[in-house]
């Protein structure tokens, strides 16, 4: 998760140049997180986080009662919404699981320390 900040922080440096407001998605949003934490790094004005994890993979555990709570509620939400799939959509999802070392990444994931999470 550090290096994704980091290649965050780079890129809002190296390219953006100006500070802006990040937006992530999922474990995007833990990277968005630890790059706006980072004391040195002004570029970031704000946050927008979308179905936030509590850390790469399931040993994280939250004791914050607020996450849990926002957990449900955006399941419930999510579970309520009418969802279109086609095959746009599986093609986008299935592409990335073809490429090389896709298989070693995942499993690095789900097996892997967690991370820090949201709340730290």
């Amino acid at each position: 998760m550090e290096a994704w900040a980091q290649l965050i922080s780079d890129f809002l440096n190296e390219v953006v140049q100006s500070p802006t407001v990040l937006i992530g998605n999922s474990v995007g949003s833990l990277a968005c997180v630890i790059a706006a934490a980072d004391a040195q790094n002004s570029m970031v004005r704000g946050l927008v986080m979308l179905n936030c994890v509590g850390g790469m993979n399931n040993k994280a555990i939250v004791d914050d009662w607020r996450i849990k709570l926002r957990a449900l509620e955006t399941s419930y939400y999510q579970f309520m919404e009418i969802k279109t799939v086609d095959d746009d959509l599986v093609e986008i999802i299935r592409e990335p699981t073809l490429a090389e070392g896709a298989l070693d990444a995942f499993v690095s994931i789900v097996t892997g320390p967690p991370g820090p999470n949201p709340v730290q």
